[in-house]
Formats: C-alpha cells, sequence, structure tokens
C-alpha cells in the first residue's frame, strides 16, 4: 500500500490502527460543512484544472465525488448518458431520484446509485445532459497510465534433513519472495485535482459519504446497498463517528 500523505486521510487511518491495537475506542471523523463544499465549488474558476476542462465540468466532478462517494477510477468511467431522472412510488407517493449508472470496481454489485435531488445534483444533471449520450462526462480527467508495484513477501520452506540414525529432521526455511504487479490507473487526474482543490483525496470523500450517512441515520444495510457492496462487513472500514454524534450521546449518560 503507498505511503499516505493526505492528512485528512491519515488521520482517522491512523486512529483505525489505534483501535485495532486497543489504545483508542473509535474513529472520529470532523464532517464537511455545506458552506465549506459550497465554497470549494465557487473557488474552482480560479483554481487550476487540465487543458480541456471546463468550470462546469470540474465542478460536476466534485459533486459526484461528494455526492456519490464512488472511486476516483469509477468516477472517469461515467459516460454522459448515464444520468437519468426517476420516478419511484413510495408508500403511495411519488419520490423523484437521479439514477447513475456507473461501474462498480473491487467486486461490487453493478446496480445504479441513487442521488437524491437538489441543486448540485441538479447541475451535475444538467452538465451531463449537455454532452453527447456517448462520451464520457469527464472526459478531461481520463488518463489511463501504466503502473507497477513492486512487493516482498517472506515465506516459510518445511526441509526435511535426513539423520544418520535413518529418521529426518524437520526445519523452516524463510526465504524472500517478490512480485511485481502492472495494473491500469484511470483515475489519476481524478486524485491529483480533488487533493489540489480541496486538501483531500477522493478517498477521502468515500469515507465521508458513508460517515454522513450514518450520521444522518441511514442502518447499515442501507449503506450497504448505497455502497453496492455485497456484505455488511466490506463497510466497516467506511462507518466514522463525528464529534456532534459523541456529544449527542451525551444526554443518555444517566440511562
Amino acid at each position: 500500500m503507498p505511503k499516505i500523505t493526505n492528512p485528512y486521510y491519515a488521520a482517522f487511518v491512523i486512529q483505525k490502527a489505534e483501535r485495532e491495537a486497543k489504545t483508542t475506542r473509535t474513529i472520529v471523523m470532523d464532517l464537511i460543512p455545506q458552506d465549506t463544499f459550497q465554497s470549494w465549488l465557487d473557488d474552482l474558476p480560479e483554481q487550476k484544472k487540465p487543458r480541456t476542462c471546463s468550470t462546469d465540468q470540474a465542478r460536476s466532478l466534485l459533486i459526484l465525488i461528494y455526492y456519490s462517494g464512488c472511486r476516483e477510477s469509477e468516477a472517469v468511467e461515467l459516460m454522459s448518458g448515464g444520468i437519468t431522472k426517476v420516478k419511484e412510488i413510495v408508500k403511495g407517493k411519488p419520490i423523484y431520484f437521479y439514477k447513475v449508472n456507473i461501474p462498480a470496481l473491487k467486486g461490487g454489485l453493478n446496480e445504479p446509485l441513487y442521488l437524491a435531488i437538489n441543486e448540485h445534483t441538479t447541475e451535475l444533471y444538467k452538465y451531463t445532459k449537455s454532452l453527447h449520450p456517448m462520451e464520457r462526462a469527464f472526459y478531461s480527467f481520463y488518463s489511463p497510465q501504466k503502473n507497477t508495484v513492486r512487493s516482498q513477501k517472506v515465506n516459510q520452506l518445511l526441509v526435511k534433513t535426513p539423520n544418520p540414525d535413518g529418521t529426518f529432521t524437520l526445519s523452516k526455511e524463510r526465504y524472500l519472495e517478490s512480485k511485481t504487479k502492472e495494473y491500469t490507473r484511470k483515475g489519476g487526474k481524478v486524485y491529483k485535482y480533488v487533493t489540489l482543490w480541496t486538501g483531500r483525496n477522493p478517498h477521502f470523500f468515500r469515507h465521508h459519504r458513508y460517515s454522513l450517512a450514518k450520521s444522518n441515520g441511514w442502518s447499515n444495510e442501507e449503506i450497504m446497498r448505497f455502497k453496492r457492496a455485497t456484505s455488511l462487513k466490506s463497510i466497516q472500514p467506511y462507518i466514522h463517528i463525528n464529534p456532534e454524534y459523541l456529544g449527542n450521546l451525551n444526554k443518555y449518560k444517566n440511562e
């Protein structure tokens, strides 16, 4: 795993390690206020962007990352025709959502994402409708790069050594195994520019999305479906408690 250098992401990763070592009880994550998110969007016209990237494209990308929690490599695979407005009947009443058809990586379920309709998600929807339906929504950020990862692993080998009396002695010998793996990283520009604009990498927003949902009362099962995960176990690393939630627990101290 590459070294984590982003201070916001590293903060709760370190706490996770401390919790597993039983030196702390929980992981606390400060949630991003809406006015902070809005200020990032408002600053984008003056921010550095890829050469072919408009402000509308940059804003829409940041909106998708913030509201969906998708990976950067998933975001660049979104086609402009991949977002539609749908109606569902909930308890006898029509409710409208944006249905986002975006591929799920790393074994996730290839099901649509559903985003609530608000000012920001409507901006994302209108941006995609301004493009050709078979065009990549974030074409300025699609940049397949070949990356090479080298790793080493210490293995043990059981050695059987004959003795003069006809018996055998079993011993373990260690040896170093080296591996080289090549993979294509398509979302490198997303990582670069989202970190530049916000000071936080896209994976931070993945944790933030699910932590915010938990703070708003979503059940673990609902978060699992939204994440398109196959088990509850896979969402546990993404669930963090925020200070406001901890403060609210204080009123139950005498129960």
